[in-house]
């Protein structure tokens, strides 16, 4: 850091990049060197160049999830908004790669945008369904998430939630209203997701949510809103299923509807 201080000092080019396209700051985003990055943040680095032109530091920071140096670079003024070339945006990649809620969560006070799609239409709230993260789920639909939102096979969160065979990510998705009998392009339902791993108590718990949707969406005399989202399952933890990237997901569905 001394040597690194003695080169800012005289005026060394902190903008300049390798072959790869990597600048000072980003090397010290990748090496979770908090330090270093101040020092350059401090030198008035440019915070939005990416690694050619993609990936900026932030993003790269929340991918890694170097919890400070994304409080640093927030702090900063870095654009929490800022997206890579298929548009995925910070939010989403935290959902991704992160697994607490704090870089989320310093993300959503930064007034990043909570749902921003990407090139599939996907949101940082299916990522986290997807992968099982309830406490980000949580931390996402706190921020007012669009819980229903659809991708361009028409999954929503609760239908990536389905494959994760996480019962909590369902439960927080069905207790903000998500649309329990949603349908992708194919007609997949979540149940149907459900059925398809062995999260027996996901099965078990979407089976009782189903059955008090349609009993209530055909009786005359109780409330309409749903008891479906009142369920309240025990917590329960479970072998993850599947931990398919959504993108992959995506395309081999889109594929089958194509065929279909």
């Amino acid at each position: 850091l001394s040597c690194a201080r003695k080169l800012v000092d005289a005026k060394v080019d902190i903008e300049a990049v390798n072959r790869s396209g990597m600048s000072p700051l980003w090397t010290a985003v990748y090496k979770g060197h908090k330090e270093m990055v101040s020092l350059l943040v401090n030198a008035k680095a440019e915070l939005e160049n990416g690694m050619n032109d993609e990936n900026t530091p932030l993003l790269k920071a929340v991918a890694e999830d170097h919890v400070d140096i994304v409080r640093i670079l927030v702090d900063t003024k870095a654009n929490v908004n800022a997206c890579t070339h298929v548009r995925k945006c910070a939010l989403e990649i935290a959902a991704l790669y992160c697994n607490s809620t704090d870089v989320v969560n310093i993300l959503i006070d930064a007034k990043a945008h909570v749902d921003v799609r990407n090139q599939k239409n996907q949101t940082a709230l299916m990522a986290a369904a997807l992968l099982g993260k309830s406490g980000i789920v949580q931390a996402l639909l706190n921020a007012n998430a669009e819980v229903n939102a659809k991708t361009m096979n028409n999954d929503t969160a609760l239908l990536y939630a389905a494959l994760s065979g996480d019962v909590n990510t369902a439960s927080l998705l069905l207790s903000a209203k998500a649309t329990v009998d949603a349908e992708t392009n194919d007609k997949t339902t979540a149940l149907m997701r459900a059925a398809c791993n062995t999260a027996a108590d996901l099965v078990e718990y979407m089976l009782l949510v189903v059955r008090d949707h349609f009993r209530e969406s055909s009786a005359s005399d109780v409330d309409s809103e749903t008891r479906a989202c009142d369920v309240s399952p025990q917590k329960v933890s479970h072998n993850g299923v599947t931990k398919r990237g959504y993108d992959e997901l995506t395309e081999d569905e889109s594929k089958r509807t194509k065929t279909a």
